[in-house]
Order: structure tokens, then sequence, then C-alpha cells
């Protein structure tokens, strides 16, 4: 989700994540992390402000299902996290031939995420 909501973040780490969300909580009690009773606390801060987040952009959010539901359609990338298209937004990078070929020879990958050949797919078919 974190991915999704937020893809220019440079780390998505649960640390990361609690640094830009909760700089405040963050700096007192990060020096925790790992110890599975604050690993709960922060992964509790980390999803409500994921779903505040969330719904603020006009996703609806409001029980387990639309949680699992969101959770799912999130999974696909919207930009790469890697290679020398690090950064860029899949759809942008169907635009061009340059980027359009770099996710044709994605797909023929033999271990090519089956969630970033989907949105490749998606990218390439859209234009």
């Amino acid at each position: 989700m974190a991915n999704f909501l937020l893809p220019m973040l440079e780390s998505h780490k649960l640390v990361s994540l609690l640094y830009h969300f909760q700089r405040d909580i963050a700096r007192a009690q990060a020096r925790d992390a790992h110890a599975a009773i604050a690993d709960i606390y922060f992964a509790e801060l980390m999803l409500g402000s994921l779903i505040d987040l969330a719904n603020s952009q006009g996703h609806e959010i409001s029980d387990l299902k639309s949680l699992y539901e969101f959770s799912q359609m999130a999974r696909v990338p919207t930009h790469l996290s890697f290679g020398k298209h690090k950064g860029e937004a899949i759809a942008d990078l169907a635009t061009h031939s340059d980027g359009a070929g770099y996710l044709k020879w994605l797909l023929k990958q033999d271990t090519v995420d089956p969630y970033l050949a989907e949105a490749c797919q998606q990218a390439l078919e859209s234009v």
C-alpha cells in the first residue's frame, strides 16, 4: 500500500514510514524497532496512516473487505523501483519507444513479478 500511495518515497520500510508519518514518535521510539511489541505498535500506526492517506485520495477503505480489495489493487505498481527507469511511472514509459521497449523486455523475463507484468501489460495496452 505504501508503494502505491507514496511511490516516490525513497524507502517503504516500517521505520521509514514511521518517520514520514509520525516523525515525533519515530525519534522517540524508533530505537525499539524490531522488538515485537514495538513493531506491532508501529505497524498499527502506519496502517492507520496509510488508510487515512488512501481515503484522502478518493479511495474508500471502511472495513476489512475494502482494505483487502485496496491492498490487492495496490500490489500492481505504478512506478518502477529498479533499473535504468527507476522512479518513472510505468504508464509514462509506455508512451515512448525506449520506455515501451523496456516494458516489453521486462515482460519477456522469466522472473518478472506477476503484478509488475500486469502493470506493464496494462500500460502498453492503453497507448
